[in-house]
């Protein structure tokens, strides 16, 4: 299967899913994360961050550590970095 086959339907995503912000299935995780020791200067690897709603909630808490968000999808990581500035 080729790469551009795999990321089609996360591309069709960023299409027809406008950026919607944190949900309460993100908050409750950013909440986890938090309880378990999430800080300022952690570094946290965020596989499959889409459009960067989640990658925003832990922008708020991570401001001195490293967040690596990555994605199958180039079109969603370029929805991510608008969204980001």
């Amino acid at each position: 299967m080729q790469q551009e086959e795999i990321s089609k339907p996360y591309h069709d995503f960023t299409d027809t899913h406008p950026e919607s912000g944190a949900n309460e299935r993100l908050i409750s995780l950013y909440k986890r994360l938090f309880e378990l020791g999430l800080k300022s200067d952690s570094t946290v690897l965020e596989l499959g961050c889409g459009v960067g709603n989640f990658t925003k909630l832990l922008a708020k808490r991570v401001k001195r550590g490293i967040i690596e968000a990555v994605d199958l999808s180039e079109k969603s990581i370029e929805a991510a970095k608008k969204a980001a500035c």
